[in-house]
């Protein structure tokens, strides 16, 4: 189980981005981040992961305070997955999976046999065996972004952290990245936080979701809960619908369209 308490931070000579943030996520569920541009949640994530300092608040992992806990071992319960961005440089996606096992090599080490193969198994995982030897520079960014995910499953974490692991990606893709969440969740028991722009997402695979607004507001719950017309038009400005759908064995799921933005006062 991941926990926050009471967690507050700013930049400098900036008023606080959030403050007295207070959450559980517990194991094999997934926590969503929401917000508009420039309330914090990615700034939040970087507090999770000690990134960047708090003013207050802690993180605590299976009732340990993260502050106590040495870095190679929070690396070892904790994986980040970043946005994928397009790279320069020529490695291999085999070779990038590798680099998650990193902090396991002494200096100057290379990957032993038994490195190697759980990297093949990471890419396997999260279905892109095939493009072992292929150069990152070559292939597409949900390619990309699925090989990042491999990179930090490598180590069989307890907890994976995303930011905006869909951003950029078509409907195709983002669907898919979404099944490799769902996947990693239910097959490998794996914590899932992620920050997401899509209330459309967080209703597909989230329990529960964190909304964060302006002036430090936001609230925190279970996702039918939190993602309501209500707090669309109070944290997006919008104005929305929501429909109920059929999924799988019969049940309802509620699906989220944005209808109009509040007096016209500006897009979210």
């Amino acid at each position: 189980m991941l926990e926050i308490r009471n967690m507050t931070f700013g930049y400098s000579a900036c008023p606080n981005l959030f403050e007295n943030v207070n959450l559980q996520v517990k194991k094999q569920e997934t926590l969503a981040i929401l917000g508009s541009n420039g309330v914090g949640k990615t700034s939040l994530l970087k507090c999770i992961l000690g990134f960047i300092k708090a003013k207050s608040g802690a993180v605590y992992i299976d009732g340990i305070d993260a502050k106590k806990i040495s870095s190679k071992e929070f690396w070892h319960l904790v994986s980040y997955v970043p946005q994928a961005k397009q790279l320069n440089f020529s490695y291999s996606v085999l070779e990038m999976v590798l680099l998650g096992c990193a902090s396991s090599l002494s200096f100057c080490g290379k990957p032993s046999n038994k490195e190697i193969k759980r990297a093949k198994d990471a890419l396997e995982m999260v279905g892109i065996g095939h493009l072992i030897a292929c150069k990152c520079n070559r292939i597409s960014g949900g390619e990309l972004q699925l090989v990042l995910i491999a990179r930090a499953m490598v180590r069989a974490p307890e907890v994976i952290v995303l930011d905006e692991p869909e951003s950029n990606l078509d409907i195709n893709n983002q669907l898919l990245i979404l099944k490799v969440l769902e996947e990693l969740k239910k097959e490998k028991g794996v914590t899932t936080i992620i920050n997401t722009h899509y209330p459309n997402h967080s209703l597909k695979i989230a329990e529960k979701s964190l909304v964060m607004g302006r002036d430090c507001k936001h609230e925190v719950g279970c996702t039918n809960e939190i993602i309501t017309k209500e707090n669309m038009r109070k944290y997006f400005n919008v104005e929305s619908q929501f429909f109920n759908v059929t999924a799988e064995r019969k049940q309802w799921k509620k699906v989220f369209f944005a209808d109009d933005i509040v007096e016209q006062r500006g897009a979210v």
